[in-house]
């Protein structure tokens, strides 16, 4: 991997991990939004798509890590449903520039 790329994705985990606690402290703000706008749109389309991807992708990981114990203690399901399914559901299934809440969408 060459250098450019390392430092555009350390750039960007860099700011998901600032944008994240906003995104969870303005939640409130745009759960109860009807329609959406167009800032709502972009700002969906740049950030929230990209790091719902990039959630899945780690859910996916901690799934695998997470998995033997799940089966041992009964809750794959459960597990399962935490780690992967909710981030697809958010990524890719909820309505583009539906807020953050997540409660437009499946």
């Amino acid at each position: 991997m060459s250098k450019s790329v390392k430092q555009f994705l350390i750039v960007l985990l860099v700011v998901m991990f600032v944008v994240a606690p906003v995104s969870v402290l303005t939640a409130d703000t745009y759960a109860y939004e009807d329609e959406a706008t167009s800032a709502s749109i972009v700002g969906d389309t740049l950030v929230l798509r990209p790091a719902g991807m990039v959630a899945t992708a780690i859910g996916a990981v901690f799934f695998v890590i997470s998995f033997p114990f799940a089966v041992l203690g009964g809750n794959v399901q459960k597990s399962a449903n935490a780690t992967i399914l909710k981030p697809v559901a958010y990524t890719f299934f909820r309505p583009i520039g539906s807020g953050l809440s997540g409660e437009d969408g499946p």
